[in-house]
């Protein structure tokens, strides 16, 4: 189980959460904190990609091994968070905990040295594990560097492959991380180029027409550059991808779950997605199609969202997805379409899910597929009313109000029925009528009975 501990970070003025759910929901006013919970979660999760992202530079650069590479990874760290949050300089002292693993030596935590740069400090257990790889990537250099360039390239891919699952276990975490962010169409409105200024050319994207995204932060960037790699893999529509897949994969997929979750994203999209050297297309038949950008708001917001969980389920990746907003400019059916595919994703390949969200709609959407969960158990598939591909477990979903007056999150689950409490947000639908409840009231006191 891992856990997290948040104190007096941005909006946030308290939070202590255990993250064993496939599912975790977060609801609350604009700036109350939901996004940075999001970001801090992913980041400390993130950290295990990024500590094999310099295991690969230690093995281009170094040849012995000091405790000063240790130190390096610890500020290695702090740029991608000054990505995710900002500069602390003018951050009050804050603390954030996160466990790996709950009630063991697994944890790292982050608050401000003395200048006021986000200070890391990993366990011992972390530490020592963190230390006795960088070694081993250093051992590895040293071997190499007398090879020519080539033999030293395939040792140092060779270490990295094998380091992968090492670190995975280090950090006890085999979930590929994703975060889809809120704000997506405007990747979607952008020209095929996109770059980012400040990363290294090899890393960078070789377009000719290429936009610099480098002002956004850097979840969307890392999400842009997920974008711009994966869309090769779209050249053709869903069936025909799945098909080609099936010749080159060994086994089997799980057809049920992919054949739900292509009919459910045709359904969203109402259009087929294609990119191919013209660039990204929304295909509405055989003959007729618009460019992405010349797409309706809601397509170009839910189309790489859509993507990402239809790769994920086609290639069984267990999956730690961060959604937000996925409600963005989509009608409430489709809302509840993207609520049916989360669930999806959760049954298919025991993802983890964390979404936060503004729509009551989602909420009831979610409601519908625990109740399913709990009480369609023994129902046979032709009388069920919710398959049970998209059911939710009940005790497997969590939920919570994050106030923006105390930065305090509060458990919305029901401990009888494990139902969200959608009223937390409809509430305000309660509000307006009580007030036009009152217009009226003082309407017919001051003698306008005849205008209504």
């Amino acid at each position: 189980m891992r856990h997290v501990a948040i104190k007096r970070f941005g909006p946030i003025s308290e939070m202590d959460i255990d993250l064993d759910k496939s599912l975790e929901v977060f609801i609350g006013p604009q700036a109350s904190g939901k996004s940075t919970f999001s970001k801090v979660v992913y980041f400390c999760r993130k950290i295990r990609d990024y500590f094999l992202q310099y295991l690969d530079r230690v093995i281009s650069t170094e040849f012995y091994y000091t405790p000063e590479l240790y130190v390096n990874f610890l500020k290695y760290i702090r740029r991608p968070f000054l990505g995710y949050f900002g500069t602390t300089k003018h951050m009050e002292d804050f603390k954030i905990r996160y466990d790996y693993e709950k009630e063991s030596d697994r944890y790292v935590t982050i608050s401000l040295d003395k200048d006021r740069y986000a200070k890391f400090i990993f366990s011992n257990a972390l530490k020592e594990d963190i230390c006795n790889m960088i070694r081993e990537a250093v051992s590895v250099a040293a071997k190499n560097r007398d090879y020519p360039f080539s033999v030293n390239f395939l040792g140092q891919t060779s270490f990295i492959d094998k380091a992968r699952r090492t670190v995975q276990q280090i950090f006890r975490d085999d979930y590929m991380l994703l975060y889809i962010p809120a704000g997506r169409n405007l990747l979607a409105t952008l020209p095929d180029g996109i770059a980012s200024k400040g990363v290294p050319l090899s890393e960078r994207w070789d377009l000719d027409n290429e936009v610099d995204i480098s002002q956004t932060d850097l979840i969307t960037q890392e999400f842009a550059q997920y974008i711009r790699n994966m869309r090769s893999s779209f050249g053709s529509r869903l069936n025909e991808i799945v098909q080609n897949y099936l010749k080159t994969v060994k086994g089997q997929i799980r057809n049920r779950d992919v054949e739900l979750a292509c009919q459910l994203i045709h359904d969203i999209l109402r259009a087929d997605y294609v990119y191919d050297k013209d660039g990204e297309k929304l295909f509405y038949d055989k003959d007729h199609w618009v460019k992405l950008m010349f797409g309706s708001s809601g397509q170009q917001e839910v189309v790489w969202a859509l993507n990402i969980i239809f790769l994920a389920i086609l290639k069984s990746e267990k999956t730690f997805l961060v959604f937000e907003e996925p409600e963005s400019h989509l009608f409430p059916d489709s809302q509840e379409k993207i609520a049916q595919l989360t669930a999806l994703l959760i049954y298919s390949n025991g993802s983890q899910v964390i979404i936060t969200t503004h729509s009551p709609y989602m909420l009831t959407a979610f409601n519908l597929l625990i109740y399913s969960g709990e009480n369609e158990k023994k129902t046979s598939a032709e009388n069920a009313v919710i398959c049970k591909e998209f059911r939710l477990v009940s005790g497997s979903v969590g939920a919570y109000f994050i106030s923006s007056e105390t930065g305090c999150p509060r458990n919305i689950v029901s401990r009888k029925r494990g139902l969200i409490d959608a009223l937390q947000i409809d509430g305000i639908s309660d509000s307006i009528n009580e007030r036009m409840d009152r217009i009226l009231y003082n309407r017919m006191n001051n003698g306008r009975k005849d205008d209504l």
